[in-house]
């Protein structure tokens, strides 16, 4: 793989984890707060 290929992936990989990586952790706190009301018998 040339540099300029390696740069390009590089680049778009960076792009991608930036455009995914909030609505992960955003699921990941939905997930760990209704765990939460769950285990205290807050939610229904």
């Amino acid at each position: 793989m040339g540099t300029t290929a390696l740069a390009t992936q590089a680049y778009a990989m960076q792009l991608t984890y930036f455009t995914v990586l909030p609505g992960l952790l955003i699921g990941l706190a939905t997930e760990i707060v209704v765990g939460r009301l769950v285990g205290a018998g807050r939610l229904a």
